[in-house]
């Protein structure tokens, strides 16, 4: 993913291109990757049974589907 989530002057979260345009890259130990991607697959599970796959879903949502993100301070 190449964007940044921010919340605006209005409390909306919002998001934006990366300053450099760039994919940040994070160094993961495979315990915490297999954790993430166990994670992934719950996540997918529960949206397909409750048919809300959206296009872009996100890893960490309030939405069943993934359609919405995380406020950037929640994380």
């Amino acid at each position: 993913m190449r964007r940044s989530v921010y919340v605006d002057d209005d409390g909306q979260v919002l998001e934006k291109d990366t300053k450099t345009h760039q994919q940040p890259r994070v160094a993961l130990d495979a315990e915490t990757v297999e954790v993430l991607r166990e994670h992934r697959r719950r996540m997918e599970t529960r949206a397909e049974a409750l048919d809300l796959v959206a296009d872009e879903t996100r890893m960490f949502s309030y939405e069943p589907g993934g359609s919405a993100c995380w406020l950037p301070d929640t994380v």
